[in-house]
């Protein structure tokens, strides 16, 4: 068991999983030519990864044959192109819509997704839900698009304030908030802003799931008219040092915890490193109320993941011992049937 000061002494507990499977992998693309990539996502028969080259944040690969399709989201000025660069990567299946945030602006980009898979992306839309109020300005870190006229907004007021902040809303496409959620499993705030946190809705936009990257905290909830809590589940305690109330770095002691996650109808797959010392070599993966159900260990280090439902399989970023990025595959359905 652990205890952590920073979290008014909460018990955690490792999880135990008690099936695990030793799974090997097939390559999709091992000429990849993008650097560290940020996210990816997949769906039909597209693997979609989100990262600046070539002047292009999302890069298309065929997830059969690894070929390369394209460049989308061009880094300039124009009205459709980001400034800086982009995060918080979705694709909506029901609208056939990919989002991403510009950073920096914090506008958000709504690409429609054509049948065409050489012009599979097509600008639709911005939308700006940043907003000044007398404790601050509130930023979002991720948005989602549930229906259309419904957008699930997860954002954070700075600078931060003890009594009041923000967490999760749902807002129309007018931007009024029709439901939120404003509570924290832990008090540990930077771990649940930016680059800290993780988090992933459900294809059906029925759940939403959020894990820390520092320490190992994993909550789930419920999407409907309101945004409920369903768990949270405590697996490695969050170790920061504060900096005067503007950020926290880690330290000696801190343990990583979700590296990436991903989500289906039925499951949450994550990469868990649960040590202070990288160890990303599984894809862990637990049901919505947070329970360990099959750990996959795999023979090459792991960074981001995304779960397709059409055949089944887990992608991932993955690297080899020459620390060059490559396309994999995880076929998983012999030990997980699709939802």
């Amino acid at each position: 068991m652990f205890a952590s000061c920073d979290t008014k002494h909460k018990e955690f507990s490792p999880p135990a999983f008690d099936k695990q499977i030793n799974v090997k992998y097939s390559v999709v693309q091992d000429t990849f030519l993008l650097k560290s990539p940020r996210e990816i996502i997949s769906f039909d028969n597209y693997i979609v990864i989100n990262v600046l080259t070539d002047n292009n944040n999302l890069h298309v690969y065929d997830k059969q044959t690894g070929d390369y399709l394209g460049g989308y989201v061009t880094r300039g000025q124009g009205p459709e192109e980001i400034a800086t660069w982009c995060e918080s990567l979705d694709y909506n299946k029901n609208e056939k819509k990919v989002t991403v945030l510009e950073v920096n602006t914090n506008q958000y980009f709504i690409f429609t997704v054509n049948d065409d898979p050489e012009n599979l992306l097509t600008f639709d839309s911005k939308k700006d839900f940043t907003e000044n109020s007398k404790e601050g300005i509130e930023r979002p870190s991720n948005l989602f698009i549930i229906d259309e006229n419904l957008y699930l907004l997860d954002s954070r007021v700075y600078p931060p304030s003890e009594n009041h902040n923000r967490r999760f809303s749902l807002r129309t496409e007018a931007g009024e908030k029709t439901s939120e959620y404003n509570d924290f499993s832990t008090d540990d705030f930077w771990a649940y802003t930016g680059a800290s946190q993780r988090v992933s809705v459900s294809p059906n936009r029925m759940k939403l799931a959020h894990a820390t990257f520092y320490g190992a905290v994993l909550e789930t909830f419920k999407i409907g008219n309101t945004i409920d809590f369903i768990q949270e589940k405590l697996f490695y305690p969050i170790i920061l040092e504060d900096k005067n109330n503007m950020s926290s770095i880690p330290t000696d002691e801190t343990i990583q915890g979700f590296l990436d996650i991903c989500t289906s109808d039925e499951y949450i797959f994550s990469i868990l490193i649960g040590s202070k010392e990288s160890n990303n070599k599984n894809i862990s993966v637990f049901d919505w109320n947070g329970d360990p159900v099959i750990r996959f260990n795999t023979d090459i280090d792991l960074y981001n993941i995304c779960y397709n439902k059409e055949d089944n399989s887990i992608y991932a970023v993955a690297m080899t011992e020459d620390y060059d990025y490559m396309l994999v595959k995880f076929d998983i359905s012999n030990y997980l049937a699709p939802s």
